[in-house]
């Protein structure tokens, strides 16, 4: 079997072992590669940090050319954690003079993007959020001419959970596969409503995409967040758990002496009485474990243009009803939470989570038997 490199364009975190586990499952030679110092210049963090014994970072295309140098192409594949976009389009090349074929897994096909149309995004554009539209369009134009240009040849296979895009072969989202092949023995023994934490607004995504363009601390949204807790903890006599952001870096007192617990959102999720989110991929866990969800968004969401209305979309697509909370938000006591209708979370597992081909089967046998064919 050829080996495999695992190329990510993320700071590896903890929870990026997931995507190992296939591999180690299947027991597939595989190595991983971290580009995120090379594909995000505005990065400012280690992206070392947490990488897997044997693996490399690599932060520049001389470093990833001499790399490849050392390897013997005409044995290896790639695997695609990263974007084909402008930012990319020098590694891809290297890999095409090569003749490395490249697989893509998609291990975010949960997070889907309700479509909008087109008339009402440009509507709803402010002159930043246009400007910034405008320069994604411009890279997408300019990396297709170079991709033809330089005979870049598509992905051999794409492997994906998401049912609405393309793939040539149908795979558990990880989320899934954490539900349907792992017990969850409850680390919390009492009762408890968790809140799914986006790490907002520190979010290392966020300097991705604007740098420092967008400055602010976190005091507001805290302030509101901890008084939707209170309210919460009120009205259901329970405490509200912190599932943090696998790329939080908690230090203070940001929810007011609430427990904080990272790395665990399955279990919390799986074993709390229900979930309070605004728009995250730790939707999946409260779908399968059908948990009563109240979705919360937050004015300021609105500084950033991708959260912009992100919960309002959400809530649509889910049928689910939000609150918008803001310093005059007053109807504290209409806080509520309510499961998600049955046949719209039926639809969104058959959809974005798994498919009926593959619901009994672990990923790493679809994997063993998809890539042993190379």
């Amino acid at each position: 079997m050829r080996k495999f490199i695992l190329i990510d364009h993320e700071p590896w975190i903890k929870n990026s072992e997931t995507f190992l586990k296939p591999f180690e499952e299947a027991h597939i030679p595989h190595e991983v590669w971290n580009i995120s110092g090379l594909v995000h210049n505005n990065l400012k963090m280690d992206i070392s940090v947490n990488m897997p014994k044997g693996s490399k970072s690599i932060y520049n295309i001389k470093e990833f050319i001499s790399c490849l140098n050392n390897e013997d192409c005409s044995n290896l594949a790639i695997i695609e954690y990263f974007p084909r976009i402008w930012s990319t389009r020098k590694i891809l090349k290297e890999l095409s003079i090569r003749k490395v074929p490249s697989i893509r897994i998609e291990n975010y096909g949960n997070c889907f993007s309700p479509k909008i149309p087109y008339i009402k995004q440009i509507l709803n554009l402010s002159i930043t959020d246009l400007i910034f539209k405008v320069n994604s369009k411009l890279k997408h134009y300019l990396f297709d001419i170079y991709t033809r240009y330089n005979k870049i040849p598509p992905r051999l296979f794409v492997l994906s959970s998401n049912a609405t895009q393309f793939r040539t072969h149908a795979y558990n989202n990880p989320d899934y596969e954490n539900y349907k092949f792992n017990n969850q023995v409850p680390i919390i023994q009492s009762d408890y409503l968790v809140f799914c934490d986006i790490y907002f607004p520190y979010h290392p995504d966020f300097q991705i995409l604007y740098g420092s363009k967008y400055k602010m601390t976190g005091e507001h949204y805290y302030y509101l967040m901890n008084k939707v807790f209170a309210t919460l903890e009120d009205k259901y006599k329970i405490p509200v758990i912190i599932a943090a952001h696998p790329k939080s870096d908690y230090r203070g007192d940001e929810f007011n002496g609430r427990k904080i617990i990272k790395y665990q959102t399955n279990n919390l999720v799986c074993n709390s009485k229900g979930v309070i989110l605004h728009q995250s991929a730790s939707l999946s866990y409260t779908v399968l474990y059908n948990k009563p969800l109240i979705l919360i968004n937050i004015d300021d969401f609105n500084v950033y243009p991708i959260l912009r209305n992100i919960v309002k979309r959400q809530a649509e697509f889910i049928g689910h009803d939000y609150y918008d909370i803001n310093s005059d938000f007053n109807d504290w006591d209409t806080l509520k939470l309510e499961k998600i209708n049955e046949n719209i979370r039926h639809e969104y597992i058959y959809k974005y989570l798994t498919s009926r081909e593959t619901e009994n089967i672990p990923n790493y046998i679809t994997l063993k038997r998809i890539l042993s064919s190379l």
